[in-house]
């Protein structure tokens, strides 16, 4: 039998020709048990009691720990956010959170990590296989999609601009964006395609914090913001 996490293997000894038993999925986490045609089934009740009984409602408790941490800090701000308060919230012992993530700067690490790994995951191939227009036309949408889909993450992040860990992690995140703007603009003929990318990179960070700050307004003065800027990009040029 073996157990499968993520993109990890652990495997027991005797896991040679064993053949598909039962699979389990939960949030991240796909569990598959395998176990050999003649196994004791009393071998697959005890493992599946320690997955459901102690390996799910562990993860359950740091997951809830993350997901309280990241509505309190968005709402309230990291430094008016105390470990105690995320406990309360998150209907567990603040000693756990320190188990989990070793203090509340760690914690805001792994929010933060997270958040963008789960907003990569979640948005990829948006801009695979697209014609430049259509490419620059993506980009423009991209703010309102993600404070859309994300606002709690995108509020956080609107709240620690200052702080090294959410510049670095948002830095890589809008990285790779330059080039391939660079070169949409350079198939579309623009004279200056690393000004043009600079602009519409300045573009999407100033409407995102825009967004964020004017969340209350009508979603529809978004759209047309979004599509008078679109309108700056004919299709030839």
């Amino acid at each position: 039998m073996y157990l499968q996490m993520k993109k990890q293997i652990l495997l027991w000894p005797d896991a040679l020709n064993y053949i598909p038993f039962n699979i389990s999925s939960h949030q991240n986490w796909i569990i598959v048990l395998i176990l050999k045609p003649n196994a004791d089934k009393r071998l697959f009740s005890s493992i599946s009691f320690f997955i459901y009984n102690i390996f799910y409602p562990f993860m359950n408790r740091k997951q809830s720990i993350a997901d309280s941490a990241l509505a309190l800090f968005a709402e309230r701000g990291y430094e008016s956010t105390s470990t105690q308060l995320i406990a309360k919230a998150a209907g567990v012992s603040e000693a756990l959170i320190f188990k989990h993530f070793g203090n509340k700067e760690k914690l805001l690490a792994f929010v933060i990590k997270e958040g963008y790994k789960r907003i990569v995951e979640h948005n990829r191939g948006m801009f695979q296989d697209k014609e430049p227009l259509d490419f620059i036309y993506t980009v423009i949408e991209l703010p309102y999609k993600l404070v859309w889909e994300e606002p709690q993450f995108w509020e956080l992040q609107y709240r620690l601009l200052d702080m090294e860990i959410s510049m670095n992690q948002h830095q890589r995140f809008m990285q790779p964006l330059h080039a391939m703007l660079v070169k949409a603009f350079k198939d579309l003929k623009y004279e200056f395609p690393e000004k043009e990318t600079e602009l519409m990179l300045v573009f999407v960070e100033a409407f995102w914090k825009y967004l964020i700050a004017h969340r209350d307004d009508k979603k529809n003065k978004y759209l047309e913001m979004q599509q008078f800027f679109k309108s700056k990009y004919p299709a030839a040029k």
